[in-house]
């Protein structure tokens, strides 16, 4: 090729995947997975939360990591009772799985899609 013109770009053909959809595929098959095979419990031994350890008190965050670990084995209860919005964490991160699951075993997209604003609140309620 001469210096002028560019390479065509990349495309993707019908119900083939991106790595990026089969890594965030895997990424999340290993979280549901672990959640299910791992044992819950309650004592956390050690916190990896910075802001916890800076300040001494819990992150919105805190007991996440153990909430899925009892909403894997049905605990519901004790789920809530770690962290409040485990739940509905839970719902996402199942729902993002089948989205997935969808979208490179059956070749068609099942994407939810945000506008601008919805999408930077969205990445800022997940930072909290």
């Amino acid at each position: 090729m001469s210096a002028g013109t560019t390479m065509p770009a990349y495309r993707e053909s019908f119900g083939q995947s991106s790595w990026r959809e089969s890594a965030g595929f895997i990424l999340l098959s290993g979280v549901l997975l672990l959640s299910l095979v791992i044992p819950p419990f309650h004592e956390a031994r050690f916190t990896l939360c910075l802001f916890k350890n800076i300040f001494g008190i819990s992150c919105p965050g805190c007991g996440m990591t153990r909430a899925f670990l009892f909403l894997g084995h049905g605990n519901v209860r004790e789920a809530i009772t770690l962290n409040p919005i485990s739940p509905l964490a839970f719902s996402i991160v199942v729902f993002l799985w089948f989205a997935n699951a969808i979208r490179i075993f059956a070749g068609k997209g099942a994407q939810v899609r945000l506008r601008k604003q919805k999408r930077i609140l969205s990445m800022l309620d997940l930072r909290l």
